[in-house]
């Protein structure tokens, strides 16, 4: 029994040996590889197409140009997904593909222009004529030179801001909304006519919030005050032209004065001019500036509470496209509501602001 012990253990002893001295398997070395012959990364995919995207309004006029110089004119009469229908001058209705369309045109009517244009010839003729006219008359009698060329100057602006109105209302002229070799492809929506519903739904044009600092003085009077201020407005926009809102201005130490309260003591009375106006906005783009007319009415408290309006005109510019436009304003503020004994309450504004659009 021992004997077989023995020769187990010497037979196991041996085994192990040859396992410790056996050669441990050669693994086959990776290929050489060469750092000339690797693949290229692969070539990103190109940029995607060009798309234009146009907001348009049921009744817009348009020109649509289609492909081998076809070319429809007629009115937008309702929009679906890759397909505009048009009513012709004739009162046909005619399908077309959005796809196919090569070139828009839209129809404009420049009254905003014009009306502008109008107003600032009538208003230089008013200041030359009637200004001249006023100061003939000051050596004659007792006429203030000032407050006279102004009302001239007032009443020049609205008519030839009149007429200019209604030349610009009776002319017709097309501006190009998209180009297909230009823009690439076209994508169109149709944009709600009422305010409300394009502020609720995020489409196309919808309004406007205006911040400005300016200046104010009292107009024709003998001892004439001076402020700094500013003013606020919010405007739904009724179309890329037009804009009307309410503003609300207030400017400090306009129509100050000193009052005799008795036994020689003069006190010197602090006053604001508050403004709450409706305003109507004309506008149009001329090049890099975009010109625009300002008319309002509304509620102005200063040495009292009167119903007054507004005429005037602004400049608007992008110096920096990335940051908001800015505006340059000047503004003639009438007292439509004068009472006997009160004195004349006009004011001239100059204002630097500028306005967000979303």
């Amino acid at each position: 029994m021992r004997l077989c012990l023995l020769l187990l253990v010497l037979l196991l002893a041996r085994a192990a040996r040859a396992q410790e001295e056996a050669p441990e398997p050669q693994l086959p070395a990776p290929p050489l590889v060469d750092a000339e012959a690797q693949p290229e990364p692969p070539t990103p995919p190109p940029d995607a197409p060009t798309v234009k995207s146009l907001h348009l309004g049921q009744g817009d006029e348009l020109i649509v140009y289609l492909p081998d110089g076809l070319r429809y004119s007629g009115e937008v009469l309702s929009l679906r997904p890759g397909e505009l229908t048009l009513k012709l001058r004739t009162q046909q209705e005619v399908r077309l593909l959005v796809s196919d369309v090569e070139k828009l045109e839209q129809s404009e009517r420049p009254w905003a222009k014009t009306t502008l244009a109008g107003g600032g010839v009538g208003a230089l003729a008013g200041t030359v004529v009637v200004g001249f006219f006023c100061l003939l008359a000051s050596t004659e009698a007792d006429v203030d030179v000032l407050e006279c060329t102004g009302g001239g100057t007032l009443v020049g602006a609205v008519i030839g801001g009149g007429v200019g109105l209604i030349a610009g209302l009776a002319t017709e002229s097309w501006s190009t909304l998209y180009e297909k070799k230009d823009d690439g492809a076209l994508s169109l929506e149709m944009e709600d006519p009422n305010v409300a519903s394009r502020l609720a739904s995020g489409v196309g044009r919808r309004g406007e919030l205006g911040l400005q600092l300016g200046y104010a003085r009292d107009v024709g009077i003998a001892d004439p005050t001076q402020g700094w201020g500013g003013r606020i407005h919010v405007f739904p926009l009724q179309s890329d032209h037009f804009a009307i809102g309410p503003e609300f201005a207030v400017y400090a130490n306009v129509g100050d004065e000193d009052r005799d309260i008795g036994m020689g003591q003069i006190i010197r009375q602090e006053r604001y001019l508050v403004q709450f106006h409706g305003l109507v906005r004309g506008a149009f783009q001329a090049g890099p500036v975009r010109p625009g007319l300002l008319l309002g009415l509304g509620v102005h408290a200063n040495r009292n509470s009167h119903f007054g309006g507004t005429v005037g005109a602004e400049v608007e510019m992008r110096p920096f496209e990335s940051l908001p436009p800015m505006a340059l304003e000047a503004r003639y503020h009438i007292n439509l509501d004068k009472h006997p004994g009160v004195d004349r309450q006009d004011f001239l504004s100059l204002g630097l602001g500028s306005r967000v659009r979303w």
